[in-house]
This record gives C-alpha cells, structure tokens and sequence, in this order.
C-alpha cells in the first residue's frame, strides 16, 4: 500500500478499532442501564421499600453479544400489577397503575441509541 500499510497491519488496525468501539458501546449500555436503574426507583410507589430498592442492573453475555437487564430482584410479581394496575380481589374495584417502568424504558433505549450512534460516527 501506498503509506507502507500492509494488509496484515491493516486487519489489526481494524481489529482494534472495532475493539475499541464495542468497548465503548458496552460502557454506554451499562451506563444508560444504571440511568434507568436509578430513574426507575425513584419513580417507584413506597409502601415498605422493599419494591423500591429492588431494582438492579444484571450483565448478560449471549453468544458474543452484551445486554444489561433493569429488573426488580425482590418483588418482581408486582412489576406489572404496579404498572398497569389491577383489580383488587378485597374490595371489588380497580387499583389505578402507577407508570413508572414502561415510559422510562423507552426514554433510556431512544437516548442509548443516539449515544451508540455517537460513538460509532466518532469512531
């Protein structure tokens, strides 16, 4: 190549870039997961805490592929009674939901997904 670049310098400059990339890409995704974390359980409803503090951020590999998981450890059955609401077997009628999981999931996938673009435009 015309600068001295061989093509085997050339596939480990990519390698690296690539490396590099994914690194950063990993590094935004748990960041923006521990972001939702947070959002998610200040927006939670307090009866005990118990629900409250439940939320964690868990690192899954699948294949090659990273994914941060938000969900809550403890009282994980009420997640989608306490979302969307339900009716209440003592009193007959309709306990109202309380969005605070759905909204903000959205809201951290779309800001996630202009940092990744970011990241990958930087290079």
């Amino acid at each position: 190549m015309a600068d001295g670049l061989s093509l085997e310098n050339l596939s480990d400059y990519l390698r690296g870039e690539c490396e590099a990339i994914t690194k950063d890409i990993e590094s935004e995704l748990k960041e923006s997961a521990e972001a939702l974390k947070e959002t998610i359980k200040e927006q939670s409803p307090v009866r005990s805490g118990r629900y409250k503090e439940g939320w964690t951020v868990t690192k899954q590999r699948s294949a090659g592929n990273v994914s941060f998981v938000v969900r809550n450890k403890t009282s994980y059955q009420l997640t989608h009674l306490l979302e969307h609401g339900h009716d209440n077997p003592l009193t007959g009628e309709r306990t109202e939901g309380i969005p605070h999981i759905n909204d903000n999931a959205d809201k951290a996938v779309r800001k996630c997904g202009d940092s990744i673009d970011k990241i990958i435009r930087k290079g």
